[in-house]
């Protein structure tokens, strides 16, 4: 079992559950505009990066009212290559445009797909979109990636940011 830590916070995980890694970020104005999260999850035996980014998508379609795919396109990211998925969802008057970015494990001997995304609503997208391109940019990936756990190490757990006043 991977024992979970972040300041002050521990906690064992369940056995058999994967990890992942979450990580958000929002600028500091309030409300908010938008926000750029980044996340791993380990591809399933037998998927490829495509089928992975497919079957995500079939899920967000299914899951939200007022699908729209945008576009779907592949390019390299960090020297990797990766799936990009643009689409809006919501009411009319509420919708969010949502970019996400799936990058190939490449050499991950856990085969982690690097799931990068951005959110907004309709209205601030394009300015949130263009911080997540320039993020994008600077993207780069350690040689051999993350060495295999063996369960008995410490992983930190990525912490929360604190409440807006």
């Amino acid at each position: 079992m991977v024992r979970h830590w972040a300041k002050a916070l521990s906690f064992d995980a369940p056995p058999d559950w994967a990890y992942a890694t979450v990580a958000r970020f929002s600028p500091a104005a309030s409300p908010a505009p938008g926000s750029i999260t980044v996340a791993r999850e380990p591809l399933r035996a037998g998927d490829t990066l495509l089928t992975h980014a497919s079957r995500a998508l079939i899920r967000i379609a299914g899951a939200v009212h007022g699908f729209e795919l945008l576009r779907g396109t592949e390019r390299l990211v960090g020297g990797r290559r990766a799936v990009l998925q643009q689409f809006q969802f919501g009411a009319p008057g509420a919708r969010v445009e949502q970019t996400v970015l799936l990058i190939d494990p490449a050499d991950d001997p856990e085969r982690n797909v690097t799931i990068m995304s951005c959110a907004a609503a309709v209205e601030s997208a394009k300015d949130v979109t263009r911080v997540f391109e320039e993020m994008l940019g600077t993207v780069t990936f350690a040689a051999g990636a993350a060495p295999r756990r063996t369960g008995l190490e410490q992983v930190p757990v990525v912490p929360m940011p604190k409440p807006r006043p």
